[in-house]
């Protein structure tokens, strides 16, 4: 990021609408964690949910931070290490990677993996170990689709999901 856009957001980050959306996402988390026994975060290592890793791990720093690995042939070795290493520095003490041998066996061809794996095994998998809430880095403003989610309350199982950054803009998460 150059030293301009770096300024820019830096005086966004004291603007009152950015300090309403870091509060409400605040009291989100602080809710979220009353009602939950056994929540988790849900870590990509894009942006939104670095971001969202962050808020969180400050109001419950032992919260299990999760990361699917999609191997190799979709994000290379050195990209992979370089988000674990962001959420043990976010500090993830309590960090757990999961993936599927079908990235190694098919490569390219692994196709919807994830959503199979996710859905079929491992968000049943996490409910058997206790967990009860995910916190989930969507945001309304990046698409239609994730609107609609955020609005219906549709989650992909039975456990509950957090949006603390619903409601941010562009310019919040940067």
């Amino acid at each position: 990021m150059d030293a301009k856009w770096r300024e820019t957001f830096q005086l966004w980050s004291r603007t009152e609408q950015h300090q309403h959306a870091l509060q409400a996402a605040h009291e989100i988390i602080q809710h979220a964690l009353e009602t939950a026994r056994k929540p988790y975060v849900a870590f990509s290592g894009g942006k939104d949910s670095t971001v969202m890793t962050h808020l969180v791990l400050q109001h419950a720093p032992d919260t299990m931070v999760l990361h699917w690995d999609y191997g190799r042939a979709f994000v290379p070795e050195p990209i992979q290490r370089e988000t674990l290493r962001n959420a043990r520095l976010l500090g993830a003490r309590n960090l757990r990677v999961e993936t599927s041998s079908l990235y190694r066996k098919l490569g390219r061809r692994a196709q919807n993996v994830l959503g199979k794996h996710l859905i079929g095994r491992l968000l049943p998998q996490l409910a058997q170990e206790g967990y009860d809430l995910a916190f989930v880095g969507l945001r309304r403003q990046e698409s239609l689709r994730r609107r609609r989610r955020i609005r219906s309350g549709r989650t992909l199982s039975a456990m509950r999901e957090c949006y603390p950054l619903q409601d941010w803009d562009w310019r919040d998460v940067w």
